[in-house]
């Protein structure tokens, strides 16, 4: 009820101001909400504000519940890394009204066979754990989750992928790529990572001493710089890869700085004076060969 009469009505959603739009079920006519088509997305609080010459006011909140079949929540850790005979616990999350679900597993691998997980707990209404433990090559595979409520059964289901790991491959083709007296560039390819995200690591020993003296590590590419080291010394460069499950096996290489450069200016005067003495010598002897020349052709002559 208002005095004077309501001139104006709106309505929103999550605080969101809603407007006519037939074509996607949002009809505002007469100051009513008419939903059509409803969907998942339409459920959460509506609120009224309706206004008259003297101002405006909102209603209470109406919380709309949309009931659905089981649908896969977002941002779920979707890929397990896991070795032979290790147990993986991949977590399964839907979203689902009425939130009473049960859940049903399966896997498949790369023969396109299916077979029913049984070992699986639900943790909480919405959320199933299942507990899996790849045996072979053959155990590898997509786990797909299904779940049903009262509504109806998923229309799909949510798929996880178990992979294998184990450690990292040896890094491959490394190479002295730049040296000078004190640095030393080293280039290699990474190896296979094993499934999970590899470190890579560069130690340099030297060669006389016989001790560690540098100890480099990366996340992003085998491409180290040593720097800081004697010149003209011999090193031992030990190259290896790790993830969390071990080390690879390491890949050694030898180098040695250069000698540190050496003033070259007082090199560089008698190099430029010798060249131009025998540029002169040579002048020189050309002029007295065309003198001789000239006179034996005169005395021939006469």
């Amino acid at each position: 009820m208002a005095n004077p009469p309501v001139t104006d009505v709106r309505w929103r959603f999550k605080n969101k101001l809603l407007m006519h739009d037939p074509s996607n079920g949002m009809i505002l006519r007469n100051y009513t909400l008419l939903l059509q088509n409803v969907r998942r997305s339409h459920r959460g609080p509506y609120r009224c504000l309706a206004s008259n010459l003297e101002g405006e006011s909102i209603s209470d909140e109406v919380n709309l519940r949309v009931q659905f079949s089981p649908v896969c929540a977002k941002e779920q850790k979707i890929t397990y890394g896991v070795a032979r005979h290790e147990e993986a616990n991949v977590s399964c999350v839907v979203e689902a009204d009425p939130p009473e679900v049960a859940f049903r597993w399966t896997f498949n691998n790369s023969l396109s066979e299916s077979v029913d997980i049984l070992s699986y707990n639900n943790d909480g209404p919405l959320k199933s754990v299942a507990r899996y433990i790849p045996r072979s090559r053959l155990d590898y595979g997509a786990l797909n989750c299904f779940a049903k409520n009262a509504v109806g059964i998923m229309k799909e289901p949510c798929i996880f992928t178990v992979v294998p790991t184990g450690p990292p491959e040896p890094v491959q083709n490394c190479s002295i790529t730049n040296q000078t007296a004190n640095i030393l560039m080293i280039s290699c390819d990474a190896g296979d990572d094993g499934g999970l995200q590899q470190t890579f690591h560069l130690e340099v020993y030297s060669m006389t001493a016989e001790q560690l003296i540098i100890n480099l590590t990366t996340t992003e590419s085998p491409v180290f710089v040593a720097e800081k080291l004697k010149s003209s010394s011999a090193y031992i460069l030990v190259l290896y890869a790790s993830n969390p499950k071990g080390r690879s096996t390491s890949v050694a290489l030898t180098a040695r700085t250069l000698f540190s450069a050496e003033p070259r200016s007082s090199d560089s005067q008698p190099v430029t004076i010798s060249a131009v003495l025998v540029v002169l010598m040579g002048i020189v002897g050309a002029l007295v060969l065309l003198a001789i020349i000239i006179i034996f052709i005169m005395k021939a002559r006469g």
